[in-house]
């Protein structure tokens, strides 16, 4: 005679272990969102510093005219008034200004012809950002590599 019980369920103990590898788990990925989360703000910040030199470059080596023209969720170089790249921003990100002229333009001599400008990139969602600053006598672009809070 056999005398097997029938597979009732799980018992308690396995119940807690896959509880705890659950947790374990969870705990190990959100720090990572985070960080992921941040590392994506840096790239599209670095990118627009990029493209601030690119147009700075321009002015100075080339006769003709280009300009970056900023919106709060989206960016644009132009030359000779024609759109040459446009940088859509995710969802959730924002772009401060502190000028109510959003066009930017450098001289010849590379210094911006609007004055020095603080741009902020602004990530909504885990409620950080980064300046990007235009100095105004030399046009030098610069990143502060540091993650601010934001209300």
């Amino acid at each position: 005679m056999n005398n097997k019980k029938a597979s009732q369920g799980m018992t308690l103990i396995e119940v807690l272990i896959v509880m705890a590898i659950i947790g374990i788990i969870s705990g190990l990925t959100l720090p990572n969102q985070l960080f992921y989360q941040k590392y994506r703000l840096k790239i599209y910040a670095k990118q627009l510093c990029n493209d601030l030199r690119y147009v700075r470059y321009w002015n100075i080596n080339y006769e003709e005219p280009c300009s970056l023209s900023l919106t709060p969720s989206y960016y644009r170089i132009s030359k000779k008034n024609r759109h040459y790249k446009k940088v859509s921003l995710p969802a959730y990100y924002e772009l401060w200004y502190d000028q109510k002229k959003a066009t930017i333009q450098f001289t010849v001599d590379g210094a911006p012809k609007t004055g020095g400008l603080s741009i902020t990139m602004v990530d909504t969602k885990i409620k950080q950002s980064m300046v990007i600053t235009i100095i105004p006598a030399s046009g030098k672009v610069s990143l502060k590599d540091e993650f601010k809070k934001t209300p």
